[in-house]
């Protein structure tokens, strides 16, 4: 559900970077309205982390496959350095942000999410696509 939420977000969106921003707000909203992530990150932060980062981190590396992926878009061959980086950095953001929410930007604001992720996010993952797309 958590990704078919994100994915929903990211067909609203123009390109990658604003893709980026709908689906960190997407990712948030989901956060925020879900029962037991919502009741985990008031009660026990570290055991978002820790169940994310149990065993072998299936999750994380899920997380970051998926962020690259939606990152590389259409492009043929695997996505590069720049990109598989790029992707982690946003999917152990994202990780935090569940565990221990913000108070600036605020996460019940989704304008404020959007500036956020606009003013931040997009700079990042515009530049591993610039950089991919040149062969970096």
């Amino acid at each position: 559900r958590f990704l078919a939420a994100v994915t929903r977000g990211t067909e609203r969106a123009s390109g990658p970077e604003e893709g980026v921003v709908e689906a960190f707000v997407a990712a948030v909203t989901f956060a925020r309205e879900h029962p037991m992530l919502r009741r985990l990150a008031h009660a026990d932060p570290g055991a978002v982390t820790e169940t994310v980062a149990a065993g072998d981190a299936t999750l994380l590396r899920m997380g970051t496959a998926y962020i690259a992926e939606r990152m590389h878009g259409g492009r043929s061959g695997p996505p590069g350095r720049e990109i598989r980086w790029t992707a982690d950095v946003l999917a152990r953001l994202f990780l935090t942000w569940i565990a221990i929410p913000p108070t600036d930007p605020n996460v019940d604001d989704d304008g404020a999410l959007r500036a956020f992720a606009r003013e931040v996010l997009a700079p990042l993952v515009a530049r591993a696509v610039a950089s991919s797309s040149e062969g970096g």
